[in-house]
């Protein structure tokens, strides 16, 4: 039998505008709304990358572990700044905690927002997420995992969709 069709995601176009970086007071406001404390253990900084027209990603770091630095993502539009929506949130942390990306990386050429949460040092457990912008919410393209820690480092891909652009 022939496999279904991959699910197509229609992402934001990517565009040529560069990014702002929020002024000190916004970023003040992100961590207190987010809970990430500047003084944390680990790196303390934040990216911040183009997402469409009217829309910026700041990756606000939240501490880190001996290998997994964590991150929240705000988005920004008009000098406001909100939690990033997803359509299912990145797979680390407790129950019902807001939505906490792990070695996060967002590449512009691409539009993809990586996250890639080890369950140990050598990776050889964990979860691997990547999302695109839909001019909404980042959503889901490909979700990577391997429950148990047994020495593989390539994980099964459990999720998997085609990207589409305008």
């Amino acid at each position: 039998t022939t496999p279904p069709a991959l699910p197509t995601i229609l992402a934001a176009p990517l565009t040529d505008r560069r990014a702002q970086a929020p002024a000190a007071p916004l970023v003040a406001q992100m961590r207190q709304r987010t809970g990430c404390a500047a003084d944390q253990f680990g790196p303390v900084t934040n990216e911040t990358h183009t997402l469409d027209a009217t829309t910026d990603l700041v990756l606000l770091s939240c501490g880190s572990g001996a290998y997994n630095v964590i991150t929240r993502a705000l988005i920004v539009r008009d000098g406001k700044a909100s939690e990033a929506p997803f359509d299912l949130p990145p797979q680390f942390g407790e129950p019902g905690a807001k939505p906490a990306l792990v070695n996060a990386g967002y590449d512009p050429k691409t539009g993809l927002l990586s996250s890639y949460a080890k369950g140990r040092g050598i990776g050889d457990c964990g979860v691997g997420q990547d999302y695109v912008w839909d001019g909404t919410r980042f959503r889901l393209t490909e979700m990577r995992m391997m429950g148990e820690c047994r020495g593989a480092i390539t994980w099964p891909v459990i999720w998997r969709t085609t990207v589409a652009r305008n």
